[in-house]
Formats: C-alpha cells, sequence, structure tokens
C-alpha cells in the first residue's frame, strides 16, 4: 500500500487515501469516545440517546434506520434508557399508534457533559498542532462530513 505522505497526496489512489483515512478517522474516533464519564452506557445506548437529543423525540423505526440497527435493538436500547431515568417514551402528537423516544432532562444533561468532555479534549489536542495543520484540517473538516453523510453504501 502506497502511503499518502510518500509522495504528492494529490496523487494518493482513492483506495490508498481511503485506507489510510479509515485508519485514522477511526484511531481518533476510538480516542475521542473514550472522553466520556462512567455513565454505565454502551456505546449503543449512548449513541441512541444522542440522537434524541440532538433531534428531539423520534420513532424506533426512524431510530432504528437513523443507527442502522434493527428495530428489536431499540426496543432494547429505549427500555436500557427508560430503565436508568436517561429516556421517556411517548405516544407520537400525530399518530397515538406509533411510539417515540426522548431524552429526559438527564438524559439531556449527560449528553451535554459528554460534548462538552470530548470538545475540551479535542480543543486542547488541536492547540498542540501548528498553525498551518489547524489550517489543513479546517479545511478538511467540511469534506469529512460531506463523506459521512453520503447516501452511497459500499
Amino acid at each position: 500500500m502506497t502511503r499518502v505522505t510518500d509522495h504528492d497526496p494529490s496523487q494518493c489512489p482513492p483506495l490508498d487515501l481511503s485506507d489510510q483515512l479509515r485508519i485514522a478517522v477511526g484511531a481518533l474516533w476510538r480516542r475521542i469516545r473514550s472522553e466520556r464519564s462512567a455513565d454505565d452506557l454502551n456505546e449503543l445506548q449512548y449513541s441512541v440517546l444522542a440522537h434524541v437529543v440532538r433531534h428531539g423525540p423520534l420513532s424506533f423505526t426512524r431510530l432504528a434506520a437513523d443507527t442502522r440497527v434493527t428495530p428489536t435493538s431499540i426496543t432494547r436500547v429505549a427500555d436500557h434508557l427508560e430503565g436508568v431515568g436517561l429516556a421517556e417514551r411517548t405516544r407520537d402528537a400525530h399518530d397515538a399508534r406509533v411510539s417515540v423516544l426522548g431524552p429526559t432532562p438527564a438524559g439531556t444533561d449527560l449528553v451535554l457533559d459528554v460534548r462538552r468532555a470530548r470538545s475540551q479534549w479535542l480543543s486542547t489536542a488541536l492547540s498542540k498542532l501548528s498553525a498551518s495543520d489547524r489550517e489543513v484540517l479546517a479545511h478538511a473538516a467540511p469534506l469529512l462530513r460531506r463523506l459521512a453523510e453520503t447516501g452511497d453504501r459500499a
């Protein structure tokens, strides 16, 4: 495999670049994810809670689609989040047959605390980079978001 740093990055074949980005983004995400309190939630539980904090109450079907897990898994996650007081299940205002999951104030507080801790860690790490490196990352951030939001699946 050709490393991006071995030659002109603009000439890096897409497959080689994809390997480099996947490894780098994965390592960074694992490091950021470690900045979390001991809240006894697994990654899926936290992810679902953070999703409803960001988007408001959502149906279980929508949560399953957004998080790419089965509706059965969402039901188990919702049961746990309700059980520990971080989320609440209510009926959809437009269709009483549909349950929606929304955060409780405690759930919202937990997610905001985790976001603050993660942002603080990343801010500190970024402050240790050179101004030119931070500029490169500032240009890359919108591109990475665009990549993440593409609907294409391999």
